[in-house]
């Protein structure tokens, strides 16, 4: 048995994947209570990684143990390598998706990602600041032609100090017209530059 033929027989199963990652793509959860708009990761967008990490478990395991024969090579290297992979994609989304959250208040914006929801934090007071800029910045290449365009929030604070803070990702991108909206109730002047310069 080889690795050509172990990938033959999940070819039905990728492209299952593949579809499901592709209508599952964007899923995202918006609730309001007491004023407080949060924005969490759809349940469904966990499905294509726990699916990936536990079919890649369900070849790694059987191989490591000698359950699934592969012929000559280095078995236990490539099960070893299948089930990391496995548990990395699996333990990936089981820890993030969960606890990933945008919360606007009235008066800030919390932003609460990656692990645990705790890999990345950000507050912003709305009632600290003068003004928000918004403006579009090049981010990292996406391929071997083009480059990402992400919205930036400049926050402008009456000391004149300038915090950055990139809307980047499906939960901070939805929760960006809240925020706009919310801090302008509070009377602080939102500068659009990104509307211009898409013009």
């Amino acid at each position: 048995m080889t690795i050509t033929y172990l990938l033959d027989r999940a070819r039905p199963a990728r492209l299952a994947s593949a579809c499901l990652g592709l209508a599952c793509a964007g899923c995202i959860r918006q609730a309001e209570i007491d004023g407080i708009v949060t924005f969490t990761p759809h349940w469904v967008d966990m499905l294509l990684p726990v699916a990936i990490g536990l079919g890649l478990l369900g070849l790694g395991v059987p191989i490591v143990t000698g359950r699934l024969p592969i012929g000559r090579g280095k078995p236990l290297v490539l099960g070893s390598l299948l089930t990391m992979m496995g548990l990395f994609f699996f333990l990936g989304a089981v820890l993030t998706y969960p606890f990933e959250h945008v919360t606007v208040s009235p008066t800030q914006l919390v932003i609460a990602e990656g692990m645990l929801g705790k890999g990345i934090s950000q507050t912003v007071d709305f009632n600290r600041l003068d003004a928000i800029e918004l403006f579009d910045a090049r981010g990292s290449r996406t391929g071997p032609r083009g480059t990402s365009v992400v919205t930036v929030m400049r926050c402008h604070a009456p000391g004149g100090e300038i915090d950055d803070v990139a809307m980047e990702g499906a939960l901070r991108a939805a929760a960006l017209p809240v925020v706009v909206h919310r801090a302008g109730e509070l009377g602080v002047k939102i500068i659009d530059h990104a509307v211009v310069e898409s013009e």
